[in-house]
């Protein structure tokens, strides 16, 4: 069992390693000029929160985002692995969305099933289902838009 202030200095020491990440490789870069950000966005549903973590930051002219989870159940840590009930995460549905939101891109599906096994825990909880969040930026759009995607609790995992 852990309490708000243990995913609170989580979140904490996830964003000062990734600044500390950003300035060395900036300053091997010789850049004067940091331009690191970070913001934090909350979402709660019953007893379930989720913290993301959004980082925007540059090495040259393009914007680089990221985007980092934590999702807790009466404060512990949970994974995605919890809304499949164990089963295999069926990742199809979602995979079809994505395609629709990026339909004027031209994204490969490779990349698409890259973001898809690299950032499995981009979601809010809602009562109807899971809200996927993914940026532009991770499928690499020079842009730091993001869409959402719904994906109902009952389609999350294959039927038997």
């Amino acid at each position: 069992m852990i309490n708000k202030d243990t995913v609170n200095k989580l979140v904490q020491e996830y964003i000062s390693l990734k600044e500390h990440e950003y300035k060395n490789i900036s300053s091997k870069l010789k850049r004067e000029y940091n331009n690191f950000k970070s913001k934090i966005e909350y979402n709660t549903f019953n007893n379930y929160n989720d913290t993301h973590v959004i980082l925007t930051y540059n090495y040259t002219d393009y914007v680089i985002r990221e985007d980092k989870f934590f999702h807790t159940l009466n404060d512990e840590l949970i994974d995605i692995i919890h809304f499949t009930r164990g089963k295999e995460i069926n990742f199809s549905i979602l995979k079809q969305e994505i395609k629709k939101h990026l339909k004027n891109y031209k994204i490969t599906n490779d990349m698409i099933d890259l973001v898809l096994s690299i950032n499995k825990e981009n979601y809010y909880v809602r009562e109807s289902g899971l809200t996927f969040i993914y940026s532009l930026n991770q499928f690499g759009i020079n842009s730091l838009d993001d869409f959402k995607i719904e994906i109902g609790y009952k389609d999350l995992y294959e039927c038997d």
